[in-house]
């Protein structure tokens, strides 16, 4: 009988060695670089397993965008608790940091004293939320006006300080990416493709690649789009908007342009030069 525990016992160790390494050992990634552990101020080399010095910025970005996603879902839960008692708040988070005192010193509208309380202990959540955001937006805008990588990508329009420091910490070293194509396809900003017959067709872009980064590239797209008419320089990417946009709506635009985007920031990366404009072919 003891036996025949000991075998079990090692039976078990076994797979819960097995498990260990299959979990920790390092993916064959063609040598890409992607963020390390959390907080731990490393980059890992997937294609080796070596720890590289980084940034360091991987814990702050994660932490920022919990925190962003924890507020928009508090902000949600404080909206719906009000319908019921017929008070309405537009979806803003602005309209709500305006509305809500408003709603919580007014001893009128119907709401029942426990419920009052709750929503004022929420609205202090709130505020804590925003003093954390505040906090940690000015650290990343300290560093970004100080890290010279961080300063060549604040040159390429609808790059700031939060989007710059988030692709230093995901991207690591550009020159593990052969061309501007490759990091795009990493983050997923090419369209998919059907092919058959001969004919290839494509299509929309898929959820494959680093979801956060392409979603701020996206965002940073949309804000060049609403401000690319105000632009006094006639450059290559102001020709090049104008004429994509001619043929498709803006929303179809910023895609490709947040492709474009993902170019421009290899080629900054990889050549540590500044973007400039006025270089760049329509």
């Amino acid at each position: 009988m003891a036996l025949l525990q000991d075998l079990a016992l090692l039976r078990i160790s076994e797979r819960m060695r097995l498990r260990w390494t299959l979990c920790h050992r390092a993916p064959i990634t063609h040598g890409i670089l992607l963020p390390g552990p959390v907080g731990l101020g490393v980059d890992v080399d997937l294609g080796t397993g070596r720890c590289l010095p980084g940034t360091g910025l991987a814990g702050f970005i994660d932490q920022l965008s919990g925190w962003i996603a924890e507020r928009t879902a508090l902000a949600n839960r404080i909206r719906a608790m009000l319908p019921e008692f017929g008070i309405t708040i537009p979806k803003n988070l602005n309209q709500l940091r305006k509305h809500l005192p408003f709603v919580l010193e007014d001893a009128e509208n119907g709401l029942p004293d426990r419920l009052r309380q709750l929503l004022c202990e929420l609205w202090e959540d709130l505020i804590r939320l925003d003093d954390r955001l505040k906090a940690i937006n000015a650290e990343l805008d300290t560093y970004a006006r100080t890290d010279p990588q961080t300063q060549l990508l604040l040159t390429i329009p609808g790059i700031g300080p939060i989007v710059a420091t988030a692709l230093i910490s995901g991207i690591g070293d550009a020159s593990a990416f052969r061309k501007g194509r490759d990091l795009a396809a990493w983050l997923g900003l090419v369209p998919r493709q059907y092919s058959t017959g001969g004919q290839t067709r494509l299509l929309g872009i898929g959820n494959r690649g680093n979801r956060h980064l392409r979603m701020l590239l996206i965002h940073g797209a949309r804000a060049v789009l609403r401000v690319v008419s105000k632009r006094n320089e006639d450059d290559g990417l102001r020709r090049w908007i104008e004429r994509v946009t001619a043929r498709k709506h803006p929303n179809v635009v910023a895609v490709p342009l947040a492709n474009k985007l993902a170019r421009i920031v290899h080629g900054v990366l990889r050549h540590k030069t500044p973007f400039e404009a006025r270089l760049m072919s329509a």
